[in-house]
């Protein structure tokens, strides 16, 4: 035994006894009520206030034969319960036989569900099986404390302060018939689970590694969105003309394009996470499908360069263009801060290109274009018809224009929309949803508790879509900047804060995989969510483009025609 372990012997005790009188439940707790053998269950982060509330009851205990446990034996012997060693293995299924025996004759039973290595929040089988073969029913009990500790380990362990209250929700008691097949023990599990974590089942715990700006950006911005403020209004009309100036000074800047290429912008009026990259992925594949050579030109947002061919392993580059330069071979990739060097360099590595994709460009300066294409994440159906809509410009808001920005554009994309709406007149309009999934080689591996990673403008979207692949929500989610750039002592830390929370498995985006590629330890399972597009309300994209090109090259080639008569 470690020098570390004694003094928690000694030093446990000695704690229990000084801060157990100090605890108080909410008077409207009158404390364990139980004519019958029951299981009391709740979950290993509630384990201290849920000891204090049954030590009346004298429930016998279930501990794992750890260190942890002879630690709790020796600080709790004096309290009248019994104990039960085990936790898994052959050793648990013993002590499952010797906690059956003593409810049979008579003595409650206390168990952590999701003990004693977690996933947190995950009911084990264990207790299901329990109620099954004695009879006893469940009872859940669920905390809500005041002010409280929480310890940095995979249970989240809720220390109370002194003298704090706090309310027992004591639920209903859940007795799982002896005949139960295993799809209704299933059913008996779920209920269990929604009675210990609520509806939404176990919670994702956030590592937040977003600068301190971002975040207060962005909670601002969510609360002021549904807010109805006289200050708010009226500090928004004070920006909006210099939001609006700024806008018009870059439009006029544009030039005329010529006959060649065919220049496409993809773009948005809100300030990111509306599909932009994956729309303008979709649609150079579609083209490059249909034989037409072309470039995409983007930002490069955490980029470290200027204007550069694009390679997916050149960590100089950003993100988002790496990811589009994996993903489109046959097309050019050129990330530049001034769209024009770009298309510059874009037309000098090769000539004569069908087609340039201008990559978040709606608003972009000095390039003229032929085609607009604008994704709206908000709209309404006006009788029929889609009508655009924004909110609060920026400062005050996520929107770079107003509205009225959307008749710069010819095609609109809904996103998330099902049924599109129709278009208005000069309009086309379609509608595209998001669908992810997990290739074979991502898959988790089954009940593996797993942590997220991201790097994106809207992580919590992410981190829902991963709960709905793996059926349940992740331990531990790492949120980090838009286009934050990685390096190895990041890959250690959230490996290391993920082993303290018994992660397993982690998940991540596509984009984020080309910046964790080269740090990621082989030997620890790293799955890439892969996000494609369904299209709606008529046929995908590029076939749109496609129609629009060719109607441009045919009119042109009746003009000439006419002038060669002429």
């Amino acid at each position: 035994m470690s020098a570390l372990q004694r003094i928690k012997l000694i030093l446990a005790p000695l704690l229990y006894r000084a801060l157990a009188p100090l605890f108080r439940f909410d008077p409207r707790c009158a404390g364990p009520r139980a004519d019958r053998p029951v299981i009391y269950a709740c979950l290993h982060r509630d384990i201290i206030p849920a000891l204090l509330y049954v030590r009346s009851a004298r429930p016998s205990l279930m501990v794992s034969e750890s260190a942890d446990g002879d630690i709790l034996i020796r600080t709790l012997r004096r309290e009248g319960f019994t104990f039960v060693r085990g936790s898994t293995g052959e050793t648990g299924g013993r002590a499952f036989l010797r906690q059956l025996a003593l409810l049979k004759r008579g003595i409650n039973a206390g168990i952590a569900v999701d003990g004693p290595r977690g996933p947190f929040g995950n009911v084990h089988e264990g207790v299901i099986q329990m109620s099954k073969r004695s009879g006893a029913p469940i009872v859940p009990l669920r905390f809500r404390t005041g002010p409280k500790a929480s310890l940095a380990t995979w249970d989240r362990t809720i220390v109370p302060l002194p003298l704090t209250r706090t309310l027992v929700e004591e639920g209903e008691p859940l007795r799982v018939p002896a005949e139960a097949t295993p799809a209704e023990t299933a059913v008996w599990r779920d209920r269990l689970s929604v009675a210990l974590n609520g509806p939404d089942g176990p919670r994702s715990l956030v590592w937040d590694r977003r600068s301190g700006l971002a975040r207060r950006v962005l909670g601002a911005w969510r609360r002021w969105e549904k807010a109805r403020s006289a200050w708010l209004d009226a500090a928004a009309a004070v920006t909006a003309p210099f939001v609006r100036g700024a806008l018009g000074r870059r439009l006029r800047s544009r030039d005329v394009p010529g006959d060649s290429p065919f220049v496409v912008s993809v773009g948005n009026l809100a300030v990111g996470g509306t599909g932009k990259t994956p729309v303008t992925i979709d649609l150079a594949a579609g083209l490059a499908e249909r034989g037409l050579r072309g470039a995409v030109v983007t930002r490069g947002y955490g980029s470290m360069g200027g204007a550069v061919v694009v390679d997916p392993g050149d960590e100089r580059c950003g993100d988002e263009a790496r990811l589009m330069a994996a993903r489109l071979p046959e097309w050019m990739v050129v990330q530049a801060p001034r769209r024009r060097a770009g298309i510059d360099l874009a037309l000098s590595a090769r000539p004569d290109p069908d087609v340039i994709i201008l990559e978040d460009g709606h608003q972009t300066a000095e390039v003229g274009r032929h085609c607009d294409i604008l994704i709206l994440d908000r709209w309404r159906d006006d009788g029929g018809v889609t009508k655009p809509e924004t909110g609060r410009l920026i400062p005050w808001g996520p929107y770079r224009e107003e509205a009225s920005g959307a008749e710069r554009a010819r095609i609109w994309l809904l996103a998330g929309a099902g049924d599109p709406p129709a278009a208005p007149p000069g309009r086309v309009v379609r509608g595209f949803v998001r669908e992810t999934s997990l290739p074979a080689g991502a898959a988790l591996p089954d009940a593996a508790a797993y942590g997220v990673i991201s790097g994106i403008a809207r992580p919590e979207g992410f981190e829902a879509d991963c709960a709905r692949l793996a059926g349940r929500a992740p331990v531990l989610a790492v949120r980090a900047d838009d286009h934050a750039r990685y390096d190895a002592p990041f890959v250690r830390a959230c490996l290391a804060r993920g082993r303290r929370h018994g992660v397993e498995a982690w998940l991540t985006t596509a984009k984020d995989w080309v910046k964790l590629r080269p740090l990621w330890p082989r030997d620890i399972h790293l799955g890439v969510v892969e996000l494609t597009l369904r299209w709606t309300g008529g046929g995908a994209l590029s076939d749109l483009v496609r129609e629009i090109l060719d109607g441009r090259v045919a009119r042109r080639d009746q003009e000439r025609d006419g002038e060669g008569k002429c």
